[in-house]
């Protein structure tokens, strides 16, 4: 078998001696599955390079896919992964543990620097500023540690406390990160603000049970739509007035566990939560 779209006609007759032909189209793919070793607990696609970068555990591994050629490349880690960022040239990659940040060198695959972070690291953002942003797992009400990659000095963000559990994304800009907040109810967004290295806490969505948000975010490659885990869709905006304002909803029944846009395309390409 190979990967092809097959096409044929079909044709319809009825009792008056008229027919017509109808053209199928089938487009049939082979089934070619990697297997990957270890359990993965997080991954991003790196579309400078296309690649896709993977940390897992057992054992405690970031990895390199390459699907053209479909080859990996390895690197142990100290410790067991919780999450990772990659830069947006595709060159660098920040990896969270608890209460450790290792930063590698995607190119050659090297472990750069091993940095001391005051959290159990839950979700992590590496921005363009060479600042890290650590999203704590636990502790309830809490504060977004940033790394300064250059001194590795750790900040605590302003404004108002996040919520553990927080999960995160760098916006296209680069200027800012949003997050969703896991285990209140209800459900909101937030944005942050990172021009300045460490993070500042600029404000929620307007909403207050409104509209599900669901614990997950993703973000369109334009930058203007937030994609929510309930399927509900946002704006983005430097204008807060719009900011994070309700733009709609896509199909379907079961939730969003992850996903990605793609501008070429113009496709949203979701996994989506099965039971729900």
């Amino acid at each position: 078998f190979i990967t092809k779209t097959y096409q044929f006609d079909v044709t319809i007759r009825n009792s008056h001696s008229q027919a017509v032909d109808l053209p199928i189209y089938v487009n049939s793919y082979i089934d070619d599955k990697w297997k990957f070793g270890g359990d993965i607990v997080d991954a991003e696609y790196d579309r400078v390079h296309d690649k896709l970068i993977t940390v897992s555990m057992f054992p405690s591994q970031i990895k390199k896919f390459d699907p053209l050629t479909k080859t990996i490349t390895e690197l142990d880690l100290n410790l067991p992964p919780t999450c990772i960022s990659i830069s947006q040239d595709g060159n660098f990659a920040a990896v969270g543990h608890d209460g450790r940040i290792s930063y590698v060198n995607l190119t050659n695959m090297e472990l750069i620097r091993l940095y001391d972070v005051t959290a159990d690291v839950f979700d992590i953002v590496l921005a363009p500023n060479d600042w890290i942003y650590a999203f704590p797992r636990e502790n309830q009400h809490e504060r977004i540690r940033c790394v300064e990659i250059a001194t590795a000095t750790e900040t605590l963000h302003t404004g108002r406390s996040i919520y553990q559990g927080t999960k995160a994304k760098l916006h296209p800009s680069g200027n800012s990160i949003y997050g969703a907040n896991n285990g209140l109810s209800p459900s909101d967004f937030e944005k942050y603000n990172i021009s300045n290295g460490t993070a500042e806490y600029l404000y929620d969505s307007p909403y207050h049970g409104d509209f599900e948000f669901g614990g997950g975010i993703w973000i369109s490659e334009t930058g203007d739509q937030l994609f929510a885990n309930s399927k509900n869709v946002f704006n983005s905006s430097t204008v807060q007035s719009v900011d994070l304002t309700y733009d709609g909803a896509l199909i379907g029944e079961n939730k969003i566990a992850a996903m990605d846009y793609h501008l070429g395309a113009n496709r949203d390409y979701a996994v989506l939560e099965v039971g729900e």
